[in-house]
């Protein structure tokens, strides 16, 4: 595994190994835990821990059909991933992530014929946007801040704001956060982005967040 600068911070790891995260940021840490040795470690230290745990807690009365209901959820869930969602759509010259090919994605919705967004299939949770992204080489956006926190999982080519981040880092902003996002000039960028409000747009680019949604 290729070795990473930019981690997430030791609140989402814990947040994410626990299950306590929302959908949108947990798909953006497990992205980045995939590919990095160091953060899988740590989520495999916090759920061990999490496991010695439950060994010291009492044993719980079950209800008589606690298997039955188990089992006819587990029925529903692995439907419901063979159908794929209704609606989605996979950028053709894109490889997806398995596990975000599995949620899937909604149809792209160009700025133009090469810079994009496409939602995540699936319904938002606690106001939290979750997004890919995908920008040409070379490409400026205006300088922007945000009205919640902001995660971003790049997934190829890089981009600066004052910091570099390449493919395979993990970008954590923090609500009021504002920058400017330059594109590296050799590659396009495709990043899965969420983020736990709307972006707070320029009055001269509020046209970009209501046409993107973001």
């Amino acid at each position: 595994m290729t070795t990473h600068t930019h981690h997430p911070s030791d609140a989402l790891i814990a947040g994410f190994a626990t299950g306590s995260l929302p959908l949108g940021p947990s798909l953006a840490v497990r992205l980045h835990v995939e590919i990095c040795a160091a953060c899988q470690s740590s989520v495999q230290e916090i759920e061990a821990a999490q496991g010695q745990l439950l060994l010291l807690q009492p044993d719980a009365p079950m209800r008589p059909d606690a298997l039955q209901r188990a089992l006819d959820a587990v029925d529903v869930g692995v439907e419901a991933m063979a159908t794929g969602p209704e609606g989605s759509s996979r950028p053709s010259d894109i490889c997806l992530p398995a596990s975000l090919a599995d949620i899937g994605l909604a149809a792209p919705v160009h700025l133009t014929p090469d810079a994009w967004v496409a939602h995540l299939a699936a319904p938002r949770v606690g106001g939290w946007r979750t997004y890919l992204f995908c920008a040409p080489a070379g490409t400026a956006l205006p300088t922007h801040g945000h009205l919640g926190d902001e995660l971003i999982m790049v997934l190829e080519g890089g981009f600066d704001d004052g910091r570099t981040f390449v493919s395979g880092d993990f970008v954590e902003n923090t609500t009021g956060f504002v920058h400017t996002m330059q594109v590296w000039p050799n590659s396009r960028m495709v990043a899965l982005i969420s983020s736990g409000d709307a972006i707070a747009w320029r009055p001269a680019d509020r046209h970009i967040g209501a046409r993107l949604d973001i």
